[in-house]
């Protein structure tokens, strides 16, 4: 189960994502598409939007994350990915 500095980091890097007008923005998004081929951070996107209530996030980032991680997937399809990070995406979605 993801947690930790990792996991705040994915929710940092989604939230200061979501407005063009936002300052970091264009560093956020840079960092977003690094991330994106790691299969650790795709299961801390699968955990925002899967997990997370709106007590802790917002909806609208949470929804941002679903949508990144379904980039994600479609960029490195979820067979590409180690068994573990399969099972975890498949199993929370």
């Amino acid at each position: 189960m993801p947690q930790g500095e990792a996991l705040q980091v994915a929710c940092e890097l989604v939230t200061a994502s979501r407005n063009p007008a936002a300052p970091g923005y264009a560093e956020a998004s840079q960092r977003l598409e690094q991330q994106m081929v790691d299969p650790g951070f795709m299961v801390h996107l699968c955990y925002v939007f899967a997990r997370l209530t709106p007590q802790h996030l917002a909806d609208d980032v949470r929804q941002l994350a679903g949508l990144v991680l379904k980039e994600g997937i479609r960029r490195a399809p979820l067979l590409s990915l180690d068994v573990q990070t399969q099972g975890f995406v498949r199993q929370e979605l």
